[in-house]
Order: C-alpha cells, then structure tokens, then sequence
C-alpha cells in the first residue's frame, strides 16, 4: 500500500524486498520434473486474473478471447468438417476424429491457453499452437456428439499446479477431456503417430482443470493411466576363435514409448536410422538394422539388428566367462546421493522385460550359473527379477523390471537406491562354461 510520488506528479507502488537467509545449497537431483516447485518463492497474479475461488476463476477463462463463445459454436467449423465420415458418439470416431486432426495441423512449438486466430485462418495455415490444435480437435469432437471440454493444466517444465493457490498463471496448456459412457479419456493432438489415449510426456503432470459453465472439476493427468513397455529379446551365440559374441537382437515399444520414438524416427533416411541405432547400441558392432509399424500409432514398434559385442565373453584355458546380460537396463545408477530431500518422479510407470537365448558351444557344458533372484521395493513400488535356466542348446535368462508407483517421497530414497545397486551388480555376474 506504499505509495511513491515521482516527478510527474503520479504515485506509483514502492518496491519492497524479501529476504531469506539461512537456506541450505540446493542440490540438483535426477527424476524432479521442476526444481522451481521446491523453492521458497513469492507468486503474483496479474489483477484482470485475480479469483478468491477456482470457480470465479473458471468463468473468467470462459470469458477469455478466443476461447468461451468460439468453442461452442461449432457451425464455425462446418466448412472443414468431413460429413461424409458420418462420425457420431462412438470409440472407433473418437480414435478417427483425433487422427484427422493430429494428421492434419503441424504443432508450432508453442504451448496456449485460447485460440491464437480464428479458425477459418488456422484451417488456411493448418499450423498452430497446442490450444489452436486442440481446441480444434475439441470443436470436431462437440460436433460429432461426443462429450468434450477443455483441461487447462501445467507441463513438466512450468512446474505443478498447486490447488490450494488460486493462480492463472499456474497454466501454460490445454488438452481436451472426454467421456464416453463410463471411460473417460484425456487427448492431445498436437504430433502425429500417437494414440488418442497417449498424452506427450510433457503433459502427464499433476491435475489439470476441466473449464466448464458451473462447476470446475480437476482431472489428474495420469487419468488415461500412460505405460513405458518394452521387451528385448536376443539370441546369440559364442565365436571362440574371435572372442565374440555373434547374435540378433529385437526391441518391442508400445504404448508411450513407442509413441515417442515414431516422432523422434519421423523425417529420418534409412541410412539416418541405421545411425541412430548404432549410436543407441554403441557396444556392439550393429548391421541389418529394419523396422516395423513406424507408421501405425496403434501397433507395436519393432527393432531389429544384428550385431557383435566383444566385451561380454573370455575364454582362460578350458573354461569360458561369460556375461549373459547384453543389453542392459540401466549402465550407472541415477541415485548418487546417500540421503535424498527431494520427491521421486518417474512420470509414469516401467514395464521391461529382457529375454537372452544364449547357444553354448557342442563342447561345452555350464558348470556355474548366477543365482536367481526378485527383488521388491516396499509398498508395491515395483521391482526386478532375474531368472535362468539351461536349455537344450545352451541357455535362457529372462529379466524383468517394473516401477509401478510413479511417485516416491525422499523417506523411500533409500530402497529405490538399493534397488538400482543390485540391478547394476546383477547384470555383471557371468555364466561359467567348461570344456567337456
């Protein structure tokens, strides 16, 4: 309420500082999506955005340019609406309508709140903003029957939205809500080759708030429950006269994970891809690279190769010492700090599994394995699983690796960094072969 007068004559607010003293260094700590979420701050709001409740707030972005009246009226769209479709309130329309956008607007980059131009403009251009092509994606959905509304949240990077903190400035995104009989399904259109049912990363982030006449409602963003699946799969077998290990290698993405590589491959030369693989795999000595459903956002994505790996096999006299593990889950563990302060993060949950079938030479026979083992974190947090077994030919091992619970407080730190520990070890045990 201080007032300072300056020399032409208007009175302007003084300027007040805030100090903290004693605060501890800050740490950077892997898996924290916003570092900025945990710093003591001080937020202002913008007085046009200023709400005492998260429902005065509401109709105030109702009331935002672009945003409010346009969405609704949906005849502003009729020029560009494929009628022919015939598309009505159903799954298979839902999946079809996120599609024709998705396929048909370039993302500018940029993140919005509202509509950055008319419609009939951004059909011109068809490039955008994430509002602009979700917004349109909302307008399609609303005109062919199907219930959708508009979810302004917070990504990764802006930090996560704080619900006791009636704040405008908490949002920097759209995506579209919709309900269709008892499921309920977050979208965004904004990159191609992703499912409907699969947000970016970037999204799944806190809750957002489902803008509505009435009554507001938060929505978590997890809601459409997003996966990290892959499964490797190899076969290999042993080259005695060189040291090396000779073998074929198959990585399965689905889901998240697949979506995101169908993006990051998008645009590539084959000999572009080839490159990519190579430098993801650069133990091995990779050719025959291929890949499958690079362009079906709904199957899985499949990898292949052939490869050599010189590090994993030695032979001292008459015996072999041999590392099974060849593509491994992780090479160091992220978790460096003995005592941790800040949450745990993973976004979404971990579902790999690893299969190695390994040929052993005609005159050779396992005279040592490593132990089997499971481990669990505390409170179904997840887990890994090493098994193996002899096989006629050689032998097979078969690894599993899930973190089920996405969010971990610094009082679990302590496990979760155990775990990472044993993983790292127990990829480095080694079968031993004789000679028979």
């Amino acid at each position: 309420n201080d007032l300072l007068e300056y020399d032409d004559g208007k009175k302007y607010g003084a300027w007040h500082t805030l100090k903290m003293k004693d605060v501890p260094a800050f740490v950077e700590e892997p898996y924290v999506n916003k570092i900025d979420d945990h710093y003591s701050k001080v937020v202002f709001e913008y007085e046009s955005f200023f709400a005492e409740s998260w429902k005065d707030l509401n109709e105030l972005l109702l009331s935002l340019k672009g945003f409010g009246e346009t969405i609704d009226k949906t005849n502003r769209i009729n020029k560009f609406y494929p009628s022919d479709k015939k598309w009505s309130a159903d799954k298979e329309s839902l999946k079809s309508i996120h599609e024709f956008i998705s396929n048909s607007f370039d993302w500018n980059g940029e993140y919005g709140l509202s509509f950055s131009d008319k419609p009939k403009a951004l059909w011109k251009n068809l490039s955008g903003s994430s509002a602009d092509i979700n917004l349109m994606l909302l307008m399609f959905l609303k005109k062919a029957g199907i219930k959708a509304e508009p979810v302004f949240f917070s990504t990764l990077d802006h930090g996560l939205v704080n619900e006791d903190f009636i704040n405008y400035q908490q949002f920097n995104n759209l995506a579209v809500y919709v309900r269709l009989g008892d499921d309920a399904f977050l979208l965004d259109a904004t990159t191609k080759f992703r499912p409907f049912n699969v947000l970016p990363d970037a999204y799944i982030n806190g809750s957002g708030l489902i803008v509505r006449d009435g009554e507001p409602e938060w929505v978590s963003m997890s809601l459409n429950r997003e996966v990290a699946i892959q499964t490797t799969t190899s076969n290999f077998e042993i080259d005695l006269e060189n040291d090396i290990l000779s073998g074929f290698a198959r990585v399965t993405s689905i889901g998240a994970l697949a979506a995101n590589s169908r993006i990051a491959f998008e645009g590539l030369t084959r000999d572009e891809f080839s490159e990519n693989i190579r430098n993801t795999f650069n133990e091995f000595e990779v050719d025959s690279v291929s890949v499958t459903g690079l362009e079906d956002a709904y199957s899985s994505l499949n990898i292949s190769f052939n490869y050599q790996i010189e590090s994993q096999v030695e032979q001292i006299g008459q015996k072999i010492f041999l590392s099974p593990v060849v593509i491994k889950e992780i090479d160091q563990n992220p978790f460096k700090l003995v005592e941790r302060t800040l949450p745990i993060d993973f976004t979404m949950p971990i579902n790999n599994k690893y299969v190695f079938d390994i040929r052993i030479p005609d005159d050779f026979e396992v005279e040592e394995m490593p132990e089997p083992v499971v481990y669990s974190l505390p409170a179904d947090g997840g887990g890994y699983s090493y098994q193996i077994e002899k096989t006629k030919t050689g032998v097979r091992v078969l690894i599993k690796f899930g973190i089920k619970r996405v969010f971990f407080s610094p009082t679990e730190y302590a496990p979760l960094r155990e775990l990472f520990n044993l993983i790292i070890a127990k990829q480095e045990e080694k079968i031993i072969l004789k000679s028979k």
